[in-house]
């Protein structure tokens, strides 16, 4: 009997030590160095304590170096296109291995063959994908030509919230997910109540009124159906349509109607959240916005709300919302520390980082299974649409960024038209024709 336990101790004390050598051994392969490119100023702080320092306690023997993308000096001097400055900091030789970005410049980087494609990687370690949730990797890919250049560890993405109380005063059922903007907006027709003691509106494209309707026009309601401001290349306008015609008569009745705010009114000029103080029955909310919501409300236990997904068109059934990929992570194609890259993007895409972070963030998490479960809102309406591509991201925009000024040009015509009684079809004539003017200058 002793000898036997003498041989159990002795094996056990030999797998502990093939394990402890193992790990040895695992941290031992990745040494050296490791750049990481980030766009943010003044962040630096918030990515060493997001991502680095968990990534130190596992490979201790790797040195990190944080490098800002963007500086004002990098910008100072005539014609500085910010797409121009990182793409110059990223084909230095030794200066960026890992690359920290928002959806905003991918596209442009991408066509730049400025990443490394990561499928090898993904399938060479059995990088387990398919806890991320499909819509997070289906708009990576879409964002990279089909392909997978970068992760993301977190997200942001719109649902629609609802007052439940203004709902059954008025005996109207609640929203429910996948209706159309038809609907909702029919909804809202019945909700809207002016008459002199009572101001509410039955729905808003943003909690904090429709300052900005233009822009949240363009982002929620008319990017669904793939309506481009100029073509592809950006030589010409493409907003002097019927398309367009049609879209925008539909928000301009909503306006006269008094279903939704108008922009620059005194109730949506504010900062006021026009759901939390009840002005408004239904409205998009980012998960951001809805956690500072809840944050507010917390101690009011009569206001009954809930969530359900942003409405489609009956043209693109399941397309709606929006995604944001704010710290998308990919490999520089002229990195030096590929492997070193490699295991800091594997580590904070893995269920560790996700683990740890979950209740710590404003952000959703893309590991589906760390998504709290326990919410008493509908949390999945957050994941369940299919994004449309988001029109601000065009490719052309940030290689040109002058060519985003037909942006302002149509939000001052609109808000012609909404504000002044401008004719619709003059506005989108006006707005095509200034348009052209200041495309054909930036050729």
């Amino acid at each position: 009997m002793k000898l036997y336990k003498c041989m159990v101790s002795l094996l056990v004390l030999i797998v502990c030590f093939q394990a402890g050598c193992s790990s040895s051994d695992t941290q031992s392969k990745h040494s050296g160095e490791l750049h990481i490119g980030y766009l943010n100023l003044g962040e630096e702080d918030y990515y060493r304590t997001q991502y680095v320092e968990l990534f130190e306690s596992k490979f201790p023997s790797i040195k990190i170096e944080l490098i800002p993308l963007l500086t004002k000096d990098m910008l100072e001097g005539p014609n500085k296109n910010p797409l121009d400055v990182i793409t110059n900091v990223l084909t230095k030789n030794n200066s960026v291995d890992v690359i920290l970005l928002d959806s905003n410049f991918f596209p442009a980087l991408v066509n730049k063959n400025l990443f490394l494609a990561m499928d090898s990687f993904i399938n060479r370690d059995k990088f387990d994908i398919s806890g991320i949730v499909p819509t997070v990797i289906n708009g990576i890919k879409r964002l990279g030509n089909n392909q997978i250049y970068a992760l993301s560890p977190t997200f942001q993405s719109t649902a629609l919230i609802y007052n439940k109380k203004i709902f059954s005063d008025a005996h109207i059922p609640f929203p429910k997910d996948n209706m159309t903007w038809e609907e909702i907006f029919s909804l809202a027709s019945q909700l809207a109540i002016h008459d002199g003691q009572h101001e509410r509106f039955g729905f808003t494209f943003n909690m904090k009124g429709s300052n900005n309707l233009f822009y949240s026009s363009i982002y929620n309601y008319m990017s669904p159906l793939n309506l481009r401001i100029f073509d592809e290349n950006g030589s010409h306008m493409t907003v002097n349509t019927e398309a367009w015609l049609k879209t925008w008569s539909v928000i301009l009745s909503l306006c006269k109607n008094k279903v939704i705010p108008p922009p620059a009114t005194n109730i949506s000029a504010t900062t006021e959240n026009l759901f939390e103080s009840q002005k408004v029955a239904m409205s998009i909310s980012s998960y951001n916005e809805l956690t500072e919501f809840m944050k507010s409300v917390e101690n009011n236990k009569e206001f009954e709300w809930d969530v359900v997904t942003v409405p489609s068109h009956n043209e693109e059934p399941g397309v709606g919302g929006s995604l944001a990929l704010s710290t998308m992570m990919a490999i520089n194609s002229s990195a030096i520390n590929t492997e070193n890259a490699w295991q800091f993007i594997k580590l904070i895409n893995g269920d560790e980082w996700a683990s740890l972070k979950s209740k710590n963030t404003n952000k959703l998490v893309s590991r589906k299974k760390y998504i709290s479960t326990k919410e008493t809102y509908n949390i999945d309406a957050f994941f369940k649409m299919t994004p449309p591509s988001n029109p601000f991201n065009d490719r052309i925009v940030f290689e040109n960024r002058d060519i985003g000024a037909t942006f302002e040009i149509g939000r001052e015509k609109m808000d012609e038209v909404f504000l002044s009684n401008k004719p619709l079809k003059d506005a989108l004539e006006e707005w095509s024709n200034e348009g052209n003017i200041l495309l054909r200058s930036n050729k």
